[in-house]
């Protein structure tokens, strides 16, 4: 029966039956499409919304990470000040230092005392004078020894020389405290 249609009218046919299976095809395609968007919806709508709670989560440990490190350097320099305030605290004055020496002196009176002072406090003490005799001397630098404020006593040998009114000068290392 094809055959006795006129090959235009064929023609005509050909194009209206392609074109009914392409939108066929079209209409088929968009009715998968439209189901799979309703199936995947809520999967959709619990994803975003999952992802959101991330977003939100991260910003809030975002913010809290950085008041964590304002605090930490708050913290950081709270404590450098109480440490430097400790030191400062330990600290002897260059008044208390001469005082202490000029307390061990018996039998030694003392010419000059020389204090070099740095950033850390008392770094270098010379002690300078004329003691009765040498043992008075040797009491003189065991006594700085044995005090909490100074860990040695250097005599230079020709200090010791002379038997009776002997000068010297002793070089005096504070102890840790001082610095």
């Amino acid at each position: 029966m094809i055959n006795l249609i006129p090959v235009q009218a064929k023609r005509f046919v050909m194009i209206e039956y392609w074109s009914r299976i392409a939108i066929f095809l079209c209409s088929l395609i968009g009715l998968v499409m439209l189901t799979m968007s309703v199936l995947l919806y809520p999967s959709y709508l619990a994803i975003k919304l999952q992802s959101d709670v991330y977003v939100s989560k991260y910003e809030e440990t975002e913010i809290v990470q950085n008041e964590i490190n304002y605090l930490e350097t708050q913290i950081t320099k709270a404590n450098e000040l109480v440490s430097h305030l400790r030191i400062e605290e330990n600290k002897v004055t260059v008044g208390e230092t001469i005082a202490a020496l000029e307390n061990l002196t018996h039998n030694v009176s003392l010419n000059y005392i020389e204090v070099g002072q740095s950033e850390r406090g008392i770094d270098r003490i010379v002690v300078g004078g004329i003691a009765n005799d040498r043992n008075a001397l040797a009491d003189f630098r065991r006594q700085i020894i044995e005090h909490h404020l100074f860990e040695e006593a250097n005599i230079p040998i020709s200090d010791l020389a002379q038997g009776q009114n002997v000068p010297f000068e002793i070089e005096v290392v504070p102890s840790l405290l001082n610095q």
